[in-house]
């Protein structure tokens, strides 16, 4: 689960498999559209990416659903939970039950504008980056950004890593 506080947008998989992604503008409506279907034991690249006012879902590099938004994805002074729908639904609500690894955001530029090759090796920054994490041996955002991230929970940092048997450690 991924998602903001008022509910912009959200990311989350279904116990069946299925990956969705809701779109909606602080609940006055939206889009909520299938983009693909994972299973377990299995590292997954998923990248949501707005492009002027289309935002396409993409699963390992391939185009998975696209759906037209003329609205602003993110709200002042909400926030970004990584792991969970707490922002949406308040305590008590779902968990992402699985590993996540290099999680970045970036603003006002579409890293991807068609299918692409997944990433082999660790991500860093690149320009337009806001937040880069889930990479590192700590929780610490290493998008130059700095922000603080709090962690809930059981969450913890595990010596697993997509990339070819690669440790993550903290970038230089």
């Amino acid at each position: 689960y991924v998602g903001y506080t008022n509910s912009s947008y959200f990311v989350f998989i279904d116990t069946d498999g299925t990956v969705y992604w809701i779109v909606g503008d602080g609940g006055a409506g939206g889009a909520f559209q299938s983009a693909g279907v994972v299973s377990i034991d299995t590292w997954y690249h998923f990248a949501l990416v707005r492009d002027g006012n289309n935002l396409t879902s993409y699963l390992d590099g391939v185009e998975t659903a696209t759906v037209s938004m003329t609205f602003n994805m993110g709200y002042t002074g909400t926030q970004l939970t990584i792991g969970s729908d707490l922002g949406a639904y308040g305590a008590g609500g779902a968990y992402f039950n699985g590993y996540i690894s290099n999680f970045r955001v970036v603003d006002g530029s579409a890293v991807y504008t068609g299918s692409f090759t997944p990433p082999t090796e660790l991500l860093y920054p690149i320009q337009n980056t806001t937040l880069l994490t889930c990479q590192s041996s700590s929780f610490i955002d290493n998008s130059g950004s700095n922000f603080t991230l709090t962690r809930n929970g059981d969450t913890s940092v595990q010596r697993f890593s997509p990339f070819s048997n690669v440790i993550q450690t903290p970038l230089s």
